[in-house]
């Protein structure tokens, strides 16, 4: 738990020397090695982190932690398949783990089956049905389908649940723009720029969206 408080610091290096110890003090644990894992994927060090979650998965075989841990570690490396059948153990062992879900849909995505993706963004909205990131999520599969009007349904919600989400307010506007309605887009990316600059990309993306629309 400190190697974790150390990590939401940024403090790294303690994170993974705490992460280190608890593995010392119980070698039959996996959380460490899951912990440990997340400190090499967002450093980065991807090969690092899937040994980690292979360790995870080895030790505690039953967990559907150390199956996510590898799953997406996985998708990070580009192997959508290898991916989905972690995200399959994990969903087997943990139904109700919603990232899962979210997480296999853009598995599904990168392979091009949005069926497939549609179908778990479904399942993750009716086990967590105030999550705004996974209307938001399904609105870009719909809107990628040409599915217009469902994908503007699901941002509506997305916003309603989280009107600071900066990132549903930005994919709003692309669709407006795509929808030939300039004055809604505006509006969209007005909104974002008028919030603190909590996300870069949303940021950036909607200074270039009314750059366009000039």
């Amino acid at each position: 738990m400190r190697g974790e408080a150390y990590a939401a610091k940024g403090d790294t290096d303690h994170a993974v020397a705490d992460y280190t110890e608890a593995m010392q003090r119980n070698p039959a644990a996996a959380w460490p090695y899951e912990l440990r894992s997340a400190v090499h994927f967002d450093k980065g060090e991807i090969d690092e982190a899937l040994d980690d979650c292979n360790s995870a998965v080895r030790l505690e075989p039953g967990s559907a932690g150390g199956h996510y841990c590898r799953a997406v570690v996985l998708l990070k490396k580009d192997d959508p398949d290898g991916a989905i059948r972690e995200f399959d153990e994990v969903t087997r062992i943990a139904p109700a783990f919603v990232k899962a879900y979210l997480a296999r849909a853009v598995a599904w995505h990168k392979k091009g089956d949005d069926k497939h993706a549609i179908a778990d963004f479904d399942e993750a909205i009716r086990l967590q049905p105030g999550n705004s990131t996974a209307y938001n999520n399904r609105a870009a599969a719909f809107r990628d389908m040409g599915q217009h009007d469902r994908a503007l349904a699901d941002y509506n919600e997305a916003i309603r649940l989280d009107p600071g989400n900066q990132v549903a307010l930005v994919n709003r506007g692309i669709l407006y723009m795509k929808m030939s309605d300039a004055k809604h887009a505006r509006a969209d990316f007005n909104s974002v720029l008028a919030l603190p600059p909590t996300d870069k990309w949303a940021t950036d993306t909607a200074r270039e969206g009314l750059g366009f629309l000039k």
